[in-house]
């Protein structure tokens, strides 16, 4: 076997390389799209508000504060509306930093996929099993090439639903 064989079975490819990376540019279109409103809701400028949500560290905080600006900016309708959008982004913020803070590993299809360490030496079982019996503990854990572009078509549909929001209520907030 050559240096290069070698070399192309222990590390991922390009491609799958860029499969992360298409992940992440999806979410950041994402994350534009919440500065955008937070950006309205609070009428402070662009740079302004870079600032508020970079120096947050978690989906979670980043949730309730635009989930709490709504409650008091928006009608209730559009709160509704919003809130739900929350939810979603909060759902795929998950699976994001799973995919994210995970490492490479080859599954038996020799596919390079995704795998976030559990916290106990009982769920590595589970994961890895063939026949799992707690498929919740394994979607935390693995993420397939198929599961990774399942999330950037769940995160540019929210993407889609987050930017028709933004057209209907900015409109609405400022019609001309």
């Amino acid at each position: 076997m050559s240096d290069t064989e070698l070399e192309i079975n222990l590390s991922p490819s390009e491609k799958d390389y860029a499969l992360l990376g298409k992940v992440l540019s999806e979410w950041g279109e994402v994350e534009f799209w919440l500065l955008v409103i937070l950006r309205s809701l609070v009428g402070i400028s662009h740079n302004d508000s870079l600032a508020v949500f970079s120096n947050i560290r978690n989906y979670r905080t980043i949730t309730l504060m635009l989930s709490d600006l709504a409650e008091e900016k928006m009608n209730s309708e559009d709160e509704k509306k919003f809130k739900r959008l929350l939810g979603s982004f909060n759902k795929l913020a998950r699976h994001r930093n799973g995919i994210v803070h995970a490492g490479w590993y080859k599954n038996q299809k020799s596919e390079w996929c995704r795998y976030l360490v559990p916290s106990s030496h009982g769920k590595i079982k589970e994961v890895f099993s063939p026949a799992p019996s707690d498929q919740k503990t394994r979607a935390k854990h693995l993420f397939s090439p198929a599961r990774m572009e399942q999330m950037c078509k769940d995160t540019r549909a929210l993407q889609s639903s987050i930017v028709e929001f933004w057209d209907d209520w900015s409109y609405r907030q400022n019609p001309y």
